[in-house]
Order: structure tokens, then C-alpha cells, then sequence
């Protein structure tokens, strides 16, 4: 009879610290205040940023695939009277 291939088994050093990243209240660790809202916050930011990320690269992508260049905003507002350009206050209009 052929001897069966079983996979290696995980030193005690390896299993005890996947235990500790899976079960961290069996260990009885403590989080201040301070360190858990910081935790908290990256989380938070990590996921939003995520998203924004996301949102960007698929308006990207999308935009490649359009027929025609998405919409700016500028066609609403009226050209500048101003001949020296922006930034110069001319175009501004009195209240």
C-alpha cells in the first residue's frame, strides 16, 4: 500500500499566530480609547477613499466606451467679457 500525501502541518509558532489574528479575545488584548477610535477612523477612510477610487477609475473607464465627451458644466455660463483672462476680477458681477 502507497503511502497517502498528506499537506505539512503548521508549526505551533505559525498556528498560534493565526490564532491570535482570528480569535483576539481569546487572548484578553486591550484597545484603549484612543488607539480603538484611530483604528476606527483608517477603517472608515480606507473604505471611503476605496470608494472614491473606484467612482474615478470607473467614470474613466466608462468614458473611454462614450460616443460623445461627457458633459463639463461650462456651456451654462457665458463667456468672459474679460479679454485678460480669468482671475483678474472683471467678470465678476456686482451684487
Amino acid at each position: 500500500m502507497a503511502p497517502i500525501n498528506t499537506p505539512p502541518q503548521p508549526s505551533a509558532p505559525t498556528f498560534r499566530a493565526i490564532l491570535a489574528l482570528a480569535a483576539p479575545a481569546l487572548l484578553r488584548a486591550y484597545i484603549d480609547p484612543g488607539s480603538g477610535s484611530f483604528l476606527i477612523q483608517i477603517a472608515i477612510a480606507t473604505v471611503l477613499g476605496g470608494a472614491v477610487m473606484a467612482r474615478l477609475w470607473l467614470v474613466r473607464i466608462v468614458g473611454v466606451f462614450r460616443r460623445t465627451p461627457p458633459d463639463t458644466g461650462d456651456s451654462e455660463r457665458p463667456p468672459s467679457s474679460n479679454p485678460g483672462g480669468a482671475g483678474t476680477g472683471a467678470d465678476i458681477e456686482p451684487d
